[in-house]
């Protein structure tokens, strides 16, 4: 298994520096996780870009426009 350093999260908004107490800290994460995770958002995007295409050719009808 392989891991990598991700830098923890930013926010819009600095914490006050009491509360601060795990910044600068590192989690590791799986790489093999990493990109599955990317896989999976990316075949839900695609999968998501197809449906609206289908429902729009539902609602309009096929395009008619000449091919660019």
């Amino acid at each position: 298994m392989r891991t990598v350093a991700v830098p923890a999260t930013s926010r819009s908004r600095p914490r006050p520096f009491h509360s601060d107490r795990k910044a600068g800290r590192e989690q590791t994460t799986d790489v093999d996780t990493v990109e599955q995770t990317r896989r999976t958002l990316a075949e839900a995007a695609l999968a998501r870009v197809q449906e609206g295409a289908r429902e729009r050719v539902l609602t309009n009808g096929p395009d008619r426009s000449p091919p660019r």
